[in-house]
């Protein structure tokens, strides 16, 4: 459950980033949130922010 918002209502918004094509290379653990599309390797960032755009909480 997300709180801390003052009006009750959180927002969320996301983006998609492009990742350096080394960022990925040989010896880096496969954990990482990176993921292969079309155009090339990505990582998407989503953020929760309250009503006073003030970070609420992680969200993965």
């Amino acid at each position: 459950m997300i709180t801390g918002a003052a009006s009750g209502a959180v927002f969320m918004d996301s983006t998609h980033r492009r990742v350096h094509q080394h960022a990925n290379g040989p010896g880096s653990p496969k954990d990482k949130a990176i993921g292969k599309s079309r155009g090339g390797l990505n990582t998407k960032i989503h953020i929760v922010v309250d009503a006073f755009g003030k970070l609420a909480a992680p969200w993965s």
